[in-house]
């Protein structure tokens, strides 16, 4: 049966106004912040880490949906990293390099979270690149007994024990490069949305290309978003 046009306008404006609270219910674009624990390390392939970093970890985020299930969310933050690793060079008395890295991260992050819902908690995974820059690096050595903590970017005369040391600055390649991934939770109301996640975030540059092991950047971390 052929329906007239006044039914037809009635039906969309119907729809309409069916999708309107489902579409209020929470916008495809948010902002947020995040903060939390992060543990950092230097990671080699031949050589113990030390001693880790553990510090805070804050940001802020702006997120996308593209689909109900895939969001796009690019990060700004800021965190420590950095580590102590032995030195394997026996021309001089140093024994172990310590680095306390302060780092603007850049990331773009892919979420996915799978249409399993229970009250409002939503389990998601992610993964993306980050684009990390150096904002302040501080070196320790540590030798003979002693230990001197040295500007990255100074060059010093250092005493370790019996020995005067001449100390270059540290050429550390900036910005590094890292791969981030990791899993979570979220609650989401109208106006609000709280996660809990987990990630994990390798660097792939060397931060000290001159080592004669490579030596890279490692990052755990425990966040708590909030989105608004």
């Amino acid at each position: 049966m052929r329906r007239s046009p006044r039914s037809l306008a009635l039906g969309v404006a119907a729809l309409l106004l069916g999708a309107l609270p489902a579409s209020a219910q929470r916008s495809t674009r948010a902002v947020g912040f995040q903060a939390g624990y992060a543990s950092a390390r230097l990671r080699t392939e031949s050589l113990e880490a030390l001693e880790s970093r553990q510090g805070a970890f804050v940001g802020i985020y702006y997120r996308a949906r593209v689909l109900s299930w895939l969001t796009l969310q690019p990060e700004v933050d800021f965190t420590i990293k950095g580590g102590e690793v032995p030195l394997d060079d026996v021309t001089t008395s140093i024994e172990s390099l310590s680095l306390d890295l302060g780092v603007l991260e850049i990331p773009l992050i892919v979420k996915v979270a799978p249409p399993y819902r229970r009250e409002s908690i939503r389990p998601f995974l992610f993964g993306g690149a980050s684009v990390g820059l150096e904002v302040g690096c501080t070196r320790t050595l540590v030798g003979q007994g002693a230990v001197r903590s040295v500007d990255c970017n100074d060059s010093d005369t250092i005493t370790l024990g019996s020995d005067t040391l001449e100390v270059a600055p540290l050429q550390i390649p900036s910005p590094d490069v890292s791969w981030v991934v990791g899993a979570g939770i979220q609650w989401e109301r109208k106006d609000i949305g709280i996660g809990l996640e987990a990630r994990y975030q390798r660097g792939l540059r060397q931060v000290l290309p001159q080592a004669g092991t490579p030596i890279y950047n490692e990052l755990w971390a425990i966040v708590l978003a909030l989105t608004i």
